[in-house]
């Protein structure tokens, strides 16, 4: 008896496959631009590896690696806490546990939001890729060479100094370089909380196509266009630069000086990215890319959404834009002009993709009527 109430409500609730094909397809039609964008963006990837004689994928796996065996789980868990304790401490309701399993209860059985994700994480997925391996091929299209440009430009409009030392009388210390650390490595998984959460949610309320729209156009132009027109590899990297001096010394002696009694992760990565560079066969993390910097545009795209959704939940992504900016030049990953850069290449883009979301639903609309 339980076993046939258990099958109805499955069969209640999942569609034939027809049923689901056809929701799928809907789904894609909605996200025409962004499947264009996309496939795009990993045709040209492959062609440009491949001309290269590098084998597609070698840069990706270790990302691919890290997301699915590390950063989606733990994204998941922390939702699973963030929602129980939302719950426990705001909501109240009188059965927790109820209300709990209640609220993920549509994210599993709903087909509609099944249709709605697997299409557009997948096809994201797709971008990703394409944007990791043509991250590590940027010094073989365009050798890096705009560093010493853009610390000058940097020391131009900061009154004659190096960003990250007008930020020492506040940054200057192990706390908050440890705080800004978190918080910018946090971004991987804000990251993946925005793209699962844009996939999942049932109907489109306005934000989701167009964060995922303009976060792979920011990928494209910026982290990929951009960043092979202006090759540069950031103050981390400056003893690599082929430069009289290295300005960011003092920098990286005092982040190696807090490093010596509490770990500073960012200058693991920074580690592992070097000997990517240098080392361009033992299959690590590689990719380094400075103009223009893809935490901060990401992070102006992740509060732009945000303020779609709340007006609450906007002014926390705009705290955490702030702490990006200042996390990217404070664990000298980029210089203050890349955090610049990014953030209106992100406007830009979300103006553009809002316009372009809007003619491509007018042609669907004038096609389906026809």
């Amino acid at each position: 008896m339980t076993q046939q109430a258990s099958s109805g409500v499955f069969s209640a609730n999942f569609p034939s496959a027809e049923g689901f094909l056809a929701l799928a397809k809907e789904q894609i039609l909605a996200h025409s631009l962004l499947v264009l964008s996309c496939v795009l963006y990993f045709s040209v990837a492959l062609a440009v590896t491949m001309k290269l004689g590098i084998p597609f994928g070698f840069s990706a796996w270790p990302y691919l690696e890290m997301i699915f065996f590390f950063m989606v789980p733990l994204t998941f868990m922390a939702s699973l806490i963030g929602v129980f304790f939302y719950m426990a401490l705001v909501k109240k309701p009188k059965h927790l546990t109820r209300a709990f399993i209640a609220f993920y209860r549509p994210f599993i059985f709903e087909p509609k939001r099944w249709a709605k994700a697997l299409p557009a994480i997948a096809i994201m997925m797709l971008g990703f890729m394409a944007f990791t391996e043509m991250k590590s091929v940027i010094p073989l299209l365009n050798p890096y060479g705009w560093d010493v440009a853009f610390m000058e430009l940097d020391r131009l409009l900061h009154f004659g100094q190096d960003p990250w030392r007008l930020l020492q009388p506040l940054f200057g210390s192990a706390a908050p370089t440890l705080v800004l650390n978190f918080i910018y490595n946090l971004w991987f998984f804000v990251m993946f909380g925005f793209w699962l959460a844009s996939g999942w949610s049932k109907n489109d309320n306005g934000w989701e196509r167009q964060f995922l729209l303009s976060f792979i156009w920011c990928w494209i132009i910026g982290g990929t266009i951009l960043a092979v027109i202006f090759s540069s590899m950031g103050p981390a990297f400056y003893d690599l630069v082929n430069a009289p001096s290295n300005p960011f010394a003092a920098q990286m002696n005092f982040l190696n000086s807090i490093n010596e009694n509490h770990e500073v992760l960012a200058l693991g990565t920074q580690d592992l990215l070097r000997d990517g560079y240098l080392n361009p066969t033992n299959g690590g993390l590689s990719g380094i890319s400075a103009m223009p910097s893809m935490h901060n545009a990401t992070s102006t795209i992740f509060m732009l959404a945000a303020y779609r959704i709340h007006k609450g939940f906007g002014h926390v992504m705009l705290a955490f834009l702030i702490c990006i900016i200042i996390g990217s030049v404070h664990l000298a990953w980029h210089y203050a002009v890349d955090a610049y850069a990014g953030i209106i290449i992100a406007v830009v883009v979300w103006k553009l993709s809002g316009a372009a979301l809007r003619w491509q639903d007018k042609c669907l609309a004038s096609s389906s009527a026809t």
